[in-house]
């Protein structure tokens, strides 16, 4: 009986680590695990001809990889009749999967990062057995000593881009109207969540959102502008806030005033993150409200005080101030006045040792196994 971890390419190395990690925590469990490297031409074919099933009792991927996948012998999704679960586990916002979710597994089980992705998925009325899980992170053999950290602040986020979105390069009429009103509604919302705001505001026009094959690709863009626009104002007021702080992503040089509060590292893969991650006092993580939030556990597990935007997953989890501290994307002198006080107090310490305990207790990689096996079986 063999859980079967589906491998492909991923942007630092992030869902690659993921597999290897979730695997090793099969097999410390006492389970059996294989994880088949999809970016390996033999063993992508192995799976299209479905050799795995002399082995496999279930299947994982991250973010439902090969869910959109085509057998060419019946023209069929090549899962169509998979005969043990598929587990599809997503680490972002459903939007950019849609076609991964679509087709019809048998016994598809799709985690979410999010309350909001599953209701999503209800109104897609997409098959499948839904629930929220986050990802986890491994306990550390080691944490430096707080006050011994070299690093006050670290923020781990590549440059996006300038927020670009023109409303005029859309269709007059509906498309215009729907992506102004929903602009307008996710600039005073504390999460984001770009589906709930446009589909809320098309019932107000009394437009069938569902029916109109280009919302996926409307609300795409108005989601990256969002990850664009939030990201470059908190971290361009962070910057003049004359804290100390280390950036490690690429282009924030050319987009930010120089300053010598300022320390540049470029883009790291997922493992070489973890040396700085490990010297950090606080760390911001961003985009909580839709990702798997897999920085803030590894944060947390580092012993790092953690700040994030506000997630409702994150909210039943960890109490604000105590464990984790919520910071609102639109209000950047509250965000600098927390930084600072936490930098000036022994409460950033008291948090990271609060966060270190639960994540320890709840949410490694091995807890998450337990959920895997109780949970997502037929």
């Amino acid at each position: 009986m063999t859980y079967t971890i589906f491998k492909g390419t991923s942007s630092n190395n992030v869902l690659r680590k993921f597999a290897d990690d979730l695997h090793t925590a099969f097999i410390d469990k006492g389970q059996q695990s294989v994880v088949l490297d999809l970016t390996e031409d033999d063993v992508l074919q192995t799976v299209i001809n479905n050799e795995f099933l002399k082995y496999a009792t279930s299947v994982v991927t991250f973010n439902s990889l090969l869910g959109d996948a085509y057998s060419a012998h019946t023209s069929k999704p090549l899962f169509a009749e998979l005969p043990i679960p598929y587990v599809g586990w997503l680490v972002d916002d459903p939007i950019y999967h849609l076609n991964r979710l679509k087709p019809y597994i048998p016994k598809r089980f799709t985690l979410c990062p999010s309350d909001h992705h599953i209701k999503h998925l209800e109104v897609e009325k997409i098959q499948a057995k839904n629930s929220v899980l986050l990802a986890g992170t491994s306990k550390k053999e080691s944490v430096l000593d707080f006050k011994d950290r070299p690093i006050d602040i670290l923020i781990a986020a590549s440059f996006m881009g300038i927020p670009d979105l023109n409303i005029n390069n859309f269709p007059e009429g509906v498309h215009q109207l729907l992506l102004a009103k929903t602009i307008e509604q996710l600039s005073g919302d504390k999460y984001v969540r770009v589906f709930d705001a446009l589909l809320s505001q098309a019932r107000r026009l009394g437009y069938d959102l569902l029916l109109d094959p280009n919302y996926p690709s409307l609300a795409m863009h108005i989601h990256l502008n969002e990850r664009k626009k939030d990201r470059l104002n908190i971290i361009k007021a962070i910057a003049e806030s004359g804290l100390n702080i280390t950036i490690v992503g690429k282009g924030w040089e050319a987009v930010l005033q120089p300053h010598d509060n300022l320390k540049f590292i470029n883009e790291v893969n997922a493992e070489e993150l973890d040396d700085f991650v490990s010297k950090s006092k606080l760390v911001l993580a961003l985009n909580s409200s839709n990702g798997a939030c897999e920085r803030v556990f590894n944060a947390m597990s580092y012993g790092c005080c953690v700040l994030g935007d506000f997630s409702t997953t994150l909210e039943t989890l960890f109490k604000d101030g105590k464990d984790i501290v919520f910071y609102e994307k639109n209000n950047f002198k509250n965000l600098k006045n927390k930084l600072n006080d936490l930098l000036n107090s022994n409460m950033a310490e008291s948090i990271a040792l609060r966060g270190l305990k639960k994540v320890e207790s709840n949410h490694l990689w091995a807890n998450r196994i337990d959920y895997l096996v109780t949970n997502c079986i037929y």
